[in-house]
């Protein structure tokens, strides 16, 4: 009872379907509801397991991670954001292939999605009979849902950050929509926010950079046992990935505060010092980076593809030596290069890590309980 009752800190996050009400209003009950669960599934599987699920509220999921869980902070932006893309993704997708002419289906459309995120305290107990978060936190990021955001600047899909998430996650203020929540019993609660549908356009477009790499000089494929953001996180994390390169790699530049598409990294590796820029940068789906040697640029492109409980990754990299007279002897020199730096025996490294990572999370209850 002691431990239930103890105090944690963490991330507080509610995801929540605009447009919920006037969806079923107008909606035949049987089919609406249909949708809405398979929504709501979808949401569930994918903030998981950055986040344990504590309920489902109608239309909103209520979720938290413990703050010593997310040790690259940023990483539960990008959560949230491949959340949103496999919820648009699948909006639109049912919209194509339905063929049902009642009101439900016909106003799929009309769903968006929005996000609150919350850092502060919570208590774990049981409310009649069922695992709960309580606290003060816990009702700040609850009453952050009727917000002034959509009024003030048009959006319909947003996350909606605290002050306190905000500088937990080390985000710059610059670039974020600021308003400050006023609710009856509590204090002022600053806010910053930014546009989903901006970022959604700039996720789903198109991947120019496949055509650098549609003659590859290698490739790796590597099926690892865990989740795409398990993998994901040990593919780009700079203290995990020097942990299976064995190399010591670490942020120059942010993008807006954040790694992104234009980030950059110096890795170290033994004697070899090199420069690497981020190109691409989709959430849980793809990436690609720039590693600048003295006498060439090796472009990496990776991509996850789930399968089943299972994430296939595909990696393909293109060198291109600086001298003119080499081009011709990529491949070779390509594959010379990794096996001098035992490339195949980081990818295994890798795949060893993820999977001990994600087995050790298995093995620590996911629920509030």
């Amino acid at each position: 009872m002691a431990e239930e009752m103890k105090p944690q800190y963490g991330f507080l996050l509610l995801a929540d379907i605009s447009g919920y009400t006037a969806f079923l209003a107008k909606s035949e009950l049987d089919h609406a509801h249909g949708i809405i669960s398979d929504l709501m599934d979808l949401i569930t599987g994918h903030l998981k397991p950055m986040f344990s699920i504590v309920k489902l509220e109608g239309d909103a999921v209520f979720a938290y991670a413990s703050a010593d869980s997310v040790q690259r902070k940023e990483h539960i932006l990008e959560a949230i954001e491949a959340t949103y893309v496999a919820f648009r993704n699948r909006i639109q997708a049912v919209h194509r292939r339905t063929t049902c002419g009642c009101k439900a289906c016909g106003s799929i459309p009309t769903l968006d999605l929005k996000f609150v995120l919350h850092a502060g305290s919570y208590v774990k107990r049981m409310m009649a009979g069922t695992p709960d978060l309580v606290g003060t936190d816990v009702t700040i990021v609850h009453r952050l849902l009727k917000n002034s955001v959509s009024g003030g600047t048009g959006w319909h899909a947003y996350v909606l950050l605290t002050n306190t998430a905000r500088e937990e996650i080390a985000l710059p203020a610059a670039h974020l929509h600021h308003s400050i929540e006023e609710y009856e019993h509590l204090d002022p609660v600053e806010t910053f926010s930014f546009d989903l549908q901006e970022r959604f356009n700039e996720i789903v477009s198109e991947r120019r950079i496949l055509a650098k790499v549609a003659d590859p000089d290698l490739t790796f494929d590597i099926l690892v046992h865990a989740p795409a953001p398990v993998v994901w996180e040990w593919l780009n994390d700079p203290d995990k990935r020097g942990i299976t390169d064995e190399a010591t790699i670490t942020v120059q530049t942010r993008v807006n505060g954040r790694i992104g598409e234009g980030a950059t990294f110096h890795c170290a590796h033994g004697k070899s010092v090199a420069m690497e820029e981020v190109v691409e940068w989709k959430p849980f789906s793809s990436f690609a980076f720039e590693h600048h040697e003295s006498f060439a640029t090796l472009l990496f492109v990776f991509d996850l593809v789930p399968e089943g409980e299972k994430v296939r990754v595909s990696v393909r990299i293109k060198l291109n030596p600086r001298a003119r007279f080499l081009q011709p002897f990529s491949k070779p020199i390509a594959r010379l290069m990794a096996k001098a730096i035992r490339m195949q025996r980081q990818f295994d490294r890798f795949r060893q890590y993820a999977e001990e990572d994600w087995n050790r999370r298995l093995s620590v209850p996911s629920t509030p309980s």
